[in-house]
């Protein structure tokens, strides 16, 4: 193989797949960037047995062919390889000469056919949207996937199409995050199923903002995104999701309609006498017409209030600082500026809705005091 590459677009392309190359310790060919080149493009493909990311782009190819390199090692020489156009040449024995002028690398490469096989994703099950309109949803439910898997099923988040409307759940065993929105797919589509919240990290990360459109599509076992020039597949998560619907209060005693922003900066406030040695709640009042939020620890002490429209009985919350602060920013980038709050008890499982729509729904569960 010898291709010469522009050095901008060939690190942007190291850059897309890196996200799914295997760290140290793995095999060896899944620490790699499988590169392939035919006709005029080049394809660059990592895989870590959970996820796996294509991408291509133009370069001159004077001898087709392919070859594994280390994708740390790779991406490294790219960033310094002089500014301009590159060339990359294997010989026989796999090692792999990068150069330009007088700067000349070689480092030991691998047989690209020493590269797993890669997941077949046959299907015609598929649908279609925008990467922001994607982007924005993921961004309201990314941060309250398990990060442990005491429950592996809860380190991945649910998508659900039902009729037009696209609901996407995320939950950790504390809080459920879920959005709701109308998408435009051409029919009547019904599909459910779990992808890993570490690769909807990495898509969101590769996607951009705006009308460009990303095609999902979902076969047996795996899941594939295309946008972009990029294709990206994982596999799904087996098993049935928790009934969230069944972890929202339907009762509420007390009911508080409050400004989002007002409230949302008055919680990150509350962050700022906290750290992680102090492993401690704030404290959230409901009543005369206020909503107060007091923290005392060793660092100092806070009191805030803030007004509120408040029905029902007074209550007194111990609740996660940063939990409730996710929620509360993820309600603002849906674009609300008030919430509704709906408490059932100090023991259950704290509300946050939109005032007057159904596109999101927050379960936070309180601290005991």
């Amino acid at each position: 193989m010898k291709i010469t590459v522009n050095k901008t677009e060939f690190s942007n392309v190291i850059s897309y797949v890196m996200g799914a190359c295997a760290g140290r310790g793995a095999n060896a060919a899944l620490e790699c960037i499988m590169i392939k080149a035919a006709g005029n493009m080049i394809e660059l493909t990592t895989y870590d047995n959970s996820k796996g990311i294509k991408a291509t782009c133009e370069a001159k190819v004077e001898e087709e062919g392919g070859i594994l390199v280390k994708g740390e090692r790779l991406n490294t020489i790219t960033k310094n390889m002089p500014s301009g156009e590159f060339t990359i040449a294997t010989d026989e024995r796999n090692t792999v000469s990068i150069y330009s002028g007088r700067t000349k690398f070689e480092v030991a490469g691998l047989p690209y056919t020493s590269f797993p096989l890669l997941p077949t994703l046959v299907t015609d099950k598929s649908f279609t949207l925008s990467q922001g309109q994607l982007k924005k949803l993921l961004s309201m439910v990314m941060f309250s996937f398990a990060q442990t898997d005491i429950k592996p099923i809860l380190t991945g988040v649910l998508f659900e199409l039902e009729e037009k409307l696209l609901k996407i759940c995320s939950c950790d065993g504390y809080r459920v995050s879920l959005c709701k929105e109308i998408v435009p797919v051409s029919e009547d589509l019904s599909y459910t199923f779990i992808v890993p919240g570490k690769t909807l990290i990495e898509l969101y990360r590769l996607m951009k903002d705006g009308e460009e459109k990303i095609k999902i599509t979902i076969a047996p076992k795996h899941v594939g995104f295309y946008f972009n020039d990029i294709m990206m597949f994982s596999r799904k998560l087996d098993g049935s999701y928790i009934d969230y619907e069944s972890t929202f209060q339907k009762v509420a005693a007390t009911t508080a309609i409050v400004d989002l922003g007002a409230l949302s900066d008055s919680v990150d406030r509350s962050a700022l006498i906290l750290d992680e040695k102090v492993k401690k709640g704030i404290k959230v009042i409901f009543s005369d017409d206020s909503i107060k939020i007091n923290c005392e620890t060793a660092n100092g002490k806070i009191n805030e209030e803030v007004p509120a429209k408040i029905e029902g009985e007074e209550v007194l919350l111990g609740m996660n600082q940063k939990y409730l602060s996710e929620a509360l920013r993820a309600a603002e980038i849906a674009g609300e500026e008030k919430v509704v709050i709906k408490i059932r008890s100090n023991i259950h499982g704290v509300m946050i809705l939109p005032e007057d729509n159904d596109n999101f729904t927050y379960m936070v569960l309180p601290l005991r005091l």
